[in-house]
């Protein structure tokens, strides 16, 4: 059956799909026994991930499923082991809009996303010789000699082990399409230029791979011209972004090789010599054909930890219980053990425990928020731990969230978010006079904005409001080590306490406290880890059971589609920005509610999904105001003088 939504799921078991009792399987792809009966019922495929509050860390993610021996192909018994990775997908359709750029800045008119992969090559942003707009990218040989080729990313590149989901945003390749590839070619006389297209399997300058040949070719000529270079490409393959390569050959223009008839009038005035040994390129253009790039999106990634075998008898066939975890999980059972860590910047400490647990392993990256990575964290004696308990401590300690993903095209990696740096759902306003905290306003096609979710798509029977007195600390406990030594000058950190209170909060619900243990190395640290617990635990009502199920959409459109890839992306979801709207008159909540995407039970079932999710409210979290983001004409008097200043984090000018 078809979800109504158009939003299509698979299952790889060690890279190979499952049937799912809905295709027409023909030939060797059908390897695997029928996955379809048991997601049929009511127990189907289930996908659990997330934390339960803001001052939790996320908990290994879950898959479970069953399959059913329908008696044909591989005995399923033999076809799946403990180990064996599985991959669970969700995919919506392409851009109905016609061809889409998929080459960022192709003007170059903010800076070149290139490097040269010739010792010699070099690719710059210049404004001398321009095609069109204000700068083109210059390609040189730096000692003069050629052949050289350089590479033109399609958006900024990372750093290996940086943002895996940084060009998320741009279409990525589909096998059986084919994008056209243009460009202007400023060619200088007597050399020869190909542009051939560049595959990216990341946003990492290690993940380029040139299709050589695939591209076109301007030959040597006689005298320097624009050229448009226009191709065809077929990729071939999926989830590949597409770059270009500039290859320059020819042996140049030697002193003789002018016209000796040319006279000096006769040269243009802006060609300098050294131009004639120089390359530009201006106007990329890499456009993705209309649908061929469909939105895709990795639910779970993980390994086989569980099998069950047991005869059904609605099913009236053996079926097999599959439970899987993520490598997080893994990390549980990787032990690190090596000399004592240093004091150290928290990223390169998270950067030194992941390298020491892929020992014998693939790498797993991270991408540690800027406002984190150079907080430091103290000296611990290692000895022999769970890297994943490691980890969690160096997180925890800088009041980030540790969010495991597996990017689509780079494999897996930990997210350590700073909640603070969300996107602010609050704002100061100017309300009659008196400057309040409401709402933030987006316009309609900010980027980024919360999306939007009506109560009016929400299931009523699920919905919980609830207000407990774990919900509000009016004291937060921090532990840090100060980094003091023993009488032989080796580390013996001394363990040291902050406490930060807030005597309004605690006159009015009494004397309730919260206590963080750190590794942090001084109390300034520790004293701004309290103040952000305090800030988050302010007891204000929480909202459980919100749930969304493609059978219940009363409007299944493409927004309501793309929503739903964007809650079951398993690498952004973690911390969406989410608004949710028409709340009934009975929300003690308001009918608007600003909140965050903190968790999650997915259930795919009867060809749809049914989403289950743990949200924050927007208090205490976000980016908060700079001074000279505030309306200069405000006066201090407008101030509503019952906002505090822990009432002021997470709000936006």
């Amino acid at each position: 059956m078809a979800p109504r939504l158009g939003v299509t799921t698979r299952v790889m078991v060690d890279g190979r799909q499952l049937d799912d009792g809905c295709l027409d399987w023909s030939g060797p792809a059908y390897e695997y026994p029928r996955l379809g009966r048991g997601l049929i019922g009511d127990d189907g495929l289930s996908v659990v991930w997330g934390r339960r509050t803001t001052v939790d860390q996320p908990s290994p993610s879950t898959c479970a499923f069953t399959v059913t021996d329908d008696g044909s192909g591989t005995a399923y018994f033999d076809a799946f082991s403990l180990g064996a990775t599985v991959e669970v997908f969700a995919e919506g359709d392409g851009t109905a809009t016609g061809a889409v750029q998929a080459f960022a800045d192709g003007g170059f008119e903010t800076g070149v996303n290139g490097w040269g992969t010739t010792s010699n090559a070099v690719v710059t942003r210049s404004t001398v010789r321009p095609h069109a707009g204000a700068a083109a990218a210059a390609v040189t040989a730096t000692d003069g000699a050629l052949p050289l080729t350089v590479i033109l990313a399609p958006a900024p590149v990372e750093s290996v082990g940086g943002n895996p989901g940084a060009w998320d945003a741009i279409p990525t390749t589909r096998g059986g399409t084919v994008w056209p590839v243009s460009a202007w070619v400023w060619v200088p006389p007597a050399v020869t230029v190909a542009v051939d297209p560049v595959l990216f399997s990341g946003p990492f300058q290690s993940s380029a791979s040139v299709a050589a040949g695939a591209g076109a070719v301007v030959p040597a000529g006689s005298t320097a011209r624009w050229v448009l270079v226009a191709f065809e490409f077929a990729p071939g393959v999926n989830d590949r972004w597409v770059g270009v390569a500039v290859t320059v050959t020819g042996g140049g223009l030697p002193w003789d090789g002018v016209d000796p008839a040319l006279t000096w009038d006769a040269v243009d005035p802006t060609l300098a010599w050294d131009e004639f040994g120089t390359v530009y390129v201006d106007e990329v253009s890499v456009m993705a054909p209309t649908g061929s790039a469909p939105v895709s999106v990795l639910v779970f990634s993980g390994r086989i930890t569980d099998l069950e075998s047991a005869f059904d008898d609605d099913a009236g066939a053996p079926v097999l219980g599959i439970t899987a975890s993520d490598f997080l999980a893994e990390l549980g059972n990787r032990y690190i053990g090596s000399e004592p860590f240093l004091v150290e910047p928290a990223g390169a400490r998270i950067t030194r425990i992941l390298g020491l647990a892929a020992a014998g392993h693939a790498p797993i990256t991270a991408d540690v928020a800027d406002t984190l990575e150079p907080v430091p964290v103290g000296w611990v004696d290692i000895d022999r731990q769970p890297a994943a308990a490691v980890l969690t401590d160096t997180v925890v300690s800088v009041d980030g969230v540790l969010w495991p993903a597996t990017h689509i095209s780079t494999g897996p990696y930990v997210r350590v978010e700073d909640t603070s740096a969300r996107l602010a759902q609050s704002a100061l306003i100017l309300s009659g006079g008196v400057i309040i905290i409401g709402p933030a306003l987006f316009p309609p096609d900010a980027d980024p904005a919360p999306w939007p979710v009506s109560a009016c798509d929400v299931m009523r029977d699920p919905v919980r409001f609830t207000l407990e007195a774990a919900d509000i600390a009016t004291r937060v406990t921090v532990t840090w080590e100060e980094q003091t030594t023993d009488d032989d000058g080796n580390p013996a950190p001394t363990s040291r306490t902050v406490e930060v209170t807030d005597p309004a909060r605690e006159a009015v619900a009494g004397s309730r406290g919260a206590s963080v243990q750190t590794i942090l190395t001084t109390a300034t640290m520790a004293t701004t880890v309290a103040e952000r617990f305090l800030a988050r635990l302010t007891g204000l009502w929480r909202i459980e059971g919100v749930r969304l199920a493609d059978d219940d959409i009363p409007e299944p459109d493409d927004d309501a589609a793309a929503l739903f890839l964007a809650l079951l992306d398993g690498v952004e979801r973690g911390g969406l920005p989410l608004i949710l709207t028409d709340m009934p008159a009975w929300s003690p909540l308001g009918d608007t509610v600003p909140a965050y995407l903190e968790g999650g039970e997915y259930r795919y079932r009867g060809g749809g999904w049914d989403l289950s999710l743990v949200v924050s409210r927007a208090n205490g979290i976000g980016t908060s105001a700079a001074w000279d983001e505030l309306d200069p004409t405000w006066a201090w008097d407008q101030f509503d003088p019952n906002i505090t200043w822990d009432d002021l984090r997470g709000v936006g000018a």
